[in-house]
């Protein structure tokens, strides 16, 4: 009977919290005397996430002073995180049902349901597949193909994939919010840096800014550590990128081991710590130059930048050679450090208001040249060429924990 009772009474506290009841009571507390009652009711806020969004509006459009600008804050942050999530849950996605069928023709499926190029590499009928898949990420397909035949292996590059055949030595493929990452298989070759080579797949188009890979632990199985010493960076290369691109789906991030494998390691033991893409969903300009399309040359400064355009041509995309970027006088410029987050990004933005992100090609050994190559679609008219940062960065970690790696001899 004490228990029933017991049960009844938990019964009647759980549906005394009502969730609009729970979120008026933290509205209310925006409004305490105390500031640590506040801000820790701002807190709770947020973590109820977007799907609060129009609860809040609510109380928004009644509030006033101190709770109203809380409100404010909160709405406009989980707004933010509501488009960040729709951008991270919309990567191109497979559905495949086949039996004993080649793998190219799976492939050749694959492309024409994505768009992107995905080729097999040395493949013949030998290579057939039997596999069922609905709506999986693209990078997730690919994945399970080679895991299903088990001598095939996928070689990412910006814009394509390759299929050869090969034995499946990298690590699983981690699936986080739509973004995939792997690490490729591990080759020891004589005279050479040992390279511990990243992969994180991302719907193109997604606006991403910067991708690194932080390591906590990184060791053979002899015990020997290929990190750096505590309070020494590590080197790492590949993970300059900026604005979204309509050609790219991987970032192919490469870490330099410190330290060589043991000479009798045949595996790293543990490779443990987190891939992070950090994205722009909010730019703002730096420097407006109008009509960028009307004359061979152009300038326009702001913000203490100066920019020149040296010249343009249409060639399906737009590309633009940009010279003379010169920085406030506080700022310093090395145009090839690949290994540092980008500062800024080029963009046409057309009559409709439309901004569109340009994809930087190459930097000149000599003035700091570049090459932007923009996108604009058939149809629209460029009314500006924008030299622009993000607001912030949104970052988005993948942790990772991969242990019992073949490490190859070539």
């Amino acid at each position: 009977m004490l228990r029933l009772t017991v049960i009844a009474c938990s019964l009647l506290l759980a549906a005394a919290q009502d969730p609009a009841e729970k979120l008026g009571a933290l509205v209310e507390k925006l409004g305490s005397d105390e500031i640590a009652d506040r801000e820790k009711a701002s807190a709770d806020l947020v973590k109820l996430g977007p799907s609060a969004l129009p609860a809040i509006r609510d109380h928004l459009a009644k509030s006033q002073g101190e709770r109203k600008a809380r409100l404010q804050a909160i709405v406009t942050l989980l707004d933010r995180e509501e488009r960040l999530y729709k951008l991270l849950d919309s990567p191109p996605v497979v559905s495949i049902k086949v039996r004993d069928q080649a793998v190219e023709a799976v492939l050749a499926d694959i492309s024409r349901q994505t768009g992107f190029q995905v080729e097999g590499f040395f493949l013949d009928n030998s290579f057939r597949t039997t596999v069922t898949l609905d709506r999986v990420p693209l990078w997730k397909a690919l994945d399970e193909i080679g895991r299903l035949h088990g001598g095939l292996v996928a070689h990412y590059f910006r814009n394509h994939v390759l299929l050869e055949p090969g034995e499946r030595a990298g690590s699983p493929l981690i699936l986080h919010r739509g973004l995939g990452f792997h690490i490729r298989p591990l080759v020891r070759a004589g005279g050479a840096p040992f390279v511990v080579q990243g992969v994180i797949n991302y719907a193109p188009g997604l606006p991403v800014w910067s991708t690194r890979i932080e390591y906590k632990e990184l060791t053979d199985d002899q015990g020997t550590s290929l990190l750096a010493p505590a309070g020494e960076s590590d080197l790492s290369l590949g993970s300059r990128f900026a604005g979204p691109s309509h050609k790219s789906f991987a970032a192919i991030l490469n870490h330099l081991a410190r330290n060589e494998p043991a000479k009798k390691a045949t595996r790293l033991a543990r490779a443990r710590g987190s891939a992070i893409v950090g994205l722009a969903l909010d730019l703002k300009p730096l420097v407006v130059i109008p009509d960028p399309l009307k004359e061979a040359k152009r300038s326009g400064s702001g913000n203490g930048f100066q920019l020149t355009i040296k010249a343009v041509k249409r060639e399906g995309a737009i590309h633009v050679k940009v010279t003379s970027l010169s920085l406030p006088d506080e700022e310093e410029f090395s145009g090839l450090d690949v290994s540092s987050v980008p500062r800024w990004a080029f963009a046409i933005r057309d009559r409709q208001g439309a901004l569109h992100v340009g994809h930087s090609r190459a930097w000149g050994l000599d003035d700091a040249e570049m090459q932007v190559e923009v996108a604009l679609p058939a149809g629209k008219e460029a009314a500006t060429f924008e030299l622009l940062e993000p607001e912030k960065l949104s970052e988005v970690e993948i942790p990772f924990d991969f242990k019992d790696l073949p490490i190859k001899t070539r």
